[in-house]
């Protein structure tokens, strides 16, 4: 049998890593797509110096909170936890299909930032939702609320609904202008979140 103080300890560095990151993941694509014409009158070099260091501060700060950022420790239970390894297995395998269509340039947003033109992707993944990526970052915020059941996971998990329809919101904003017309017919085709059935384009998924 597992140690219950070991599964405690588990449990609470396994909340720890998402509670600090996501908050600044998230404020992150808010700064980014607002205002991605000032960041280009910046320079990709400025913006993510400036970016990234208010995200490793953010993370620094949180991490010296944690225990407050944690709030209390629900409990073990099984059941949880086996469907909290569900969906963090599901999100891991869906960013490894991601991460073979986007290119690390384009995960951190270099194209909004540079005002480069970029490729509309539609293939793969794509063809099937907009938005696998937020998909993800869903799947592993639920996965690590279930799995590790602190009340402040749970309470960011369901902050991160509303806070990524609105950073997508912002980032088709942004794709319109940046894409005109094939995005507008691509948006058309595919939704937002919720998968289409059927089979995937295979074309560019690797």
């Amino acid at each position: 049998m597992f140690d219950p103080e070991v599964l405690t300890r588990a449990r609470y560095w396994i909340a720890v890593p998402l509670a600090i990151s996501l908050p600044g993941a998230i404020a992150y694509w808010f700064v980014i797509h607002p205002f991605a014409g000032f960041w280009r009158r910046r320079g990709v070099r400025t913006t993510f110096g400036v970016v990234m260091t208010a995200l490793a501060l953010s993370i620094l700060f949180l991490f010296l909170q944690r225990d407050r950022l944690l709030g209390q420790d629900l409990g073990f239970h099984p059941a949880f936890f086996a469907l909290g390894v569900v969906f963090y297995a599901c999100g891991v395998g869906l960013q490894a299909r991601v991460g073979r269509q986007l290119s690390r340039r384009t995960l951190i947003g270099v194209p909004e930032v540079s005002g480069e033109g970029g490729e509309l992707i539609t293939t793969g993944l794509y063809s099937r939702t907009r938005n696998p990526r937020y998909l993800v970052i869903f799947l592993v915020a639920v996965g690590v609320a279930l799995s590790t059941n602190y009340a402040g996971v749970w309470l960011q998990a369901a902050i991160l609904c509303p806070a990524i329809y609105l950073v997508v919101l912002l980032e088709e904003r942004e794709l319109r202008v940046r894409f005109g017309e094939p995005y507008l017919d691509y948006c058309r085709r595919v939704p937002r979140f919720v998968p289409r059935l059927g089979a995937l384009d295979s074309e560019g998924d690797g």
